[in-house]
C-alpha cells in the first residue's frame, strides 16, 4: 500500500530498544516525512538545472548564510556516520527529517527563494546558493541511501551523476565550509528574526498589513551587540531578504526590540516584493538591472 521505501523507513525509523509499534496512523505520518526528504530533493534539483557542479564557489566568497548552512550539514554528517556506526537507525531518520523540515524548508530554502528565482542567473549570490544546495543534495542522497534505497538513487540518477549512488562513498564532512563565526552570527540574527517576526504578526493581526514582506521594521539593537551582527543588519540586500521585509532601520538602546509598520514602496510587478522602484520604470532597482 506504501511502497518498499515506506517500509524501509518505518524499519529504520523504530527504537528498537522498546516495543515496535506499527498502524496506519504511524505509516500516514512517515509517509509525510518521506514526501518531505522527496519534495526537498525536487525543490533543490528544479533550481540547480542551469548549474555546473564542477564549478562551485569558493568558501570564502560564499555569503555567511550559505557558509552557516554547510556548518549544519557538517554536523548532520558526523551525527548520521556515528548512528550508523551504532545501529541507531532512528536517530538518523529524524535528525535528517529536522534538517529537510526546520534548517532547510522552514528557513534556508524560504529566504533564498527569492534570489534563486529573481537574481541574475549569473549572480554570486544566487551562484553560492546552487553550490550549497549541489552540496547538500549530493550528501542527503548517500546519507539516506541505505534507508531509502530506491528513491535515493532515482534522485541521483535524475540530478545525471554518474553510476548509481549505492556505489558512492559516505560523505564527510567538510572543513573547509565549517566556520563556527558563521554558526554565532546566524544564531544571533534567528533570534532577532524571532522578535520581528512577533512585531510584524501583531500588525497583520490588526489587519495593518497582510504579508511579511509588507513590513517596515524599526530595530533596537543593544548597544553591546556584535559589531558583525550589526553590519549585516545595516546591510538592506542582506537584512531584507533574510527577514523577508521590505525596510529596516537599526537603532540602539537598552535591549533588543522591534516594531513594524507598512511599507510605502510599491510592489515590484517582477519580483514581488516591496522595493524602491527604479528610475523611470515599474520594476525595482534589482529586477531592473536584470531585465537590463
Amino acid at each position: 500500500e506504501n511502497g518498499a521505501d515506506i517500509l524501509r523507513l518505518w524499519a529504520a525509523s523504530a527504537d528498537y530498544h522498546a516495543d515496535v509499534r506499527c498502524s496506519k496512523e504511524i505509516f500516514k505520518q512517515l509517509s509525510q516525512n518521506y514526501l518531505k526528504f522527496r519534495n526537498t530533493c525536487k525543490f533543490m534539483l528544479d533550481n540547480l538545472v542551469d548549474f555546473d557542479p564542477e564549478k562551485l564557489t569558493k568558501p570564502e566568497d560564499m555569503p555567511v548564510l550559505d557558509r552557516w548552512l554547510l556548518t549544519k550539514l557538517n554536523e548532520l554528517i558526523e551525527k548520521a556516520e556515528q548512528s550508523y556506526c551504532d545501529y541507531e537507525f532512528h536517530i538518523i531518520t529524524h535528525a535528517v527529517n529536522d534538517f529537510c523540515v526546520n534548517t532547510l524548508s522552514s528557513f534556508y530554502l524560504d529566504i533564498v527563494k527569492d534570489r534563486l528565482y529573481c537574481d541574475a542567473s549569473s549572480s554570486v549570490r544566487r551562484r553560492a546558493t546552487q553550490t550549497a544546495m549541489t552540496i547538500i543534495f549530493k550528501a542527503l542522497c548517500r546519507l539516506l541511501a541505505p534507508i531509502l534505497a530506491f528513491t535515493a538513487d532515482e534522485a541521483w540518477e535524475y540530478a545525471g551523476y554518474e553510476g548509481s549512488v549505492h556505489e558512492q562513498d559516505f560523505p564527510a564532512p567538510m572543513p573547509e565550509y565549517d566556520t563556527q563565526e558563521a554558526s554565532s552570527v546566524i544564531s544571533r540574527l534567528q533570534e532577532i528574526r524571532s522578535v520581528i517576526q512577533v512585531a510584524i504578526e501583531e500588525q497583520v493581526k490588526a489587519k495593518v498589513f497582510s504579508k511579511n514582506n509588507e513590513a517596515s521594521i524599526t530595530l533596537t539593537v543593544p548597544v553591546n551587540e556584535s559589531e558583525d551582527v550589526v553590519a549585516l543588519l545595516e546591510d538592506r540586500a542582506f537584512a531584507t531578504e533574510f527577514f523577508i521585509i521590505a525596510d529596516l532601520d537599526v537603532k540602539t538602546g537598552p535591549e533588543l526590540a522591534a516594531s513594524a509598520a507598512k511599507t510605502e514602496h510599491a510592489m515590484c510587478p517582477r519580483c514581488r516584493r516591496y522595493e524602491p522602484a527604479a528610475e523611470g520604470g515599474d520594476v525595482c532597482e534589482r529586477c531592473a538591472e536584470v531585465l537590463s
